[in-house]
């Protein structure tokens, strides 16, 4: 009787452990993207965390899926794992267009030529736009600024 007991106890003891062990590891830990919550300037690493493509409808992304590093020398870094979401993977050149500042609300909407497109961002929610335009049914990029 005291063998059955023990031998109870050890297998409880096991299978604890074992329970114990699965639980504690996760691969999740591994790169956590933080985010600007105020985002002021384009330049830096934004990662794709939404995209509206109008009729097509509106899509969540995960942060590196679709990456996109603006740097001061008016050149764009896109790393993308799908073709066809935003651009695809190289760089390309931006320039400024125009900024202009709604009277109403003072939300500051900058026009810019984007790897030979025109595009219009602004910054809102902690996110960037990205809109090209199209009405109601072309798309929009929503981007979260990584913090450095």
């Amino acid at each position: 009787r005291l063998n059955m007991k023990k031998n109870r106890i050890l297998w409880m003891f096991a299978i604890l452990m074992l329970v114990i062990g699965m639980s504690s590891c996760s691969s999740d830990d591994e790169d956590v993207a933080v985010y600007d919550d105020n985002p002021t300037t384009l330049d830096g690493t934004w990662y794709l965390v939404k995209a509206n493509f109008g009729w097509g409808g509106i899509r969540d992304y995960e942060a590196g899926d679709v990456t996109v590093c603006f740097y001061p020398n008016q050149t764009v870094q896109v790393e993308t794992k799908e073709v066809k979401v935003f651009m695809a993977t190289g760089t390309y050149s931006y320039k400024v267009i125009d900024t202009q500042t709604n009277k109403y609300d003072g939300t500051v909407f900058t026009t810019i030529n984007l790897g030979g497109q025109q595009c219009t961002y602004w910054f809102e929610d902690g996110m960037m736009v990205l809109d090209y335009g199209m009405a109601y049914d072309g798309p929009g990029y929503y981007f979260k600024k990584k913090l450095q």
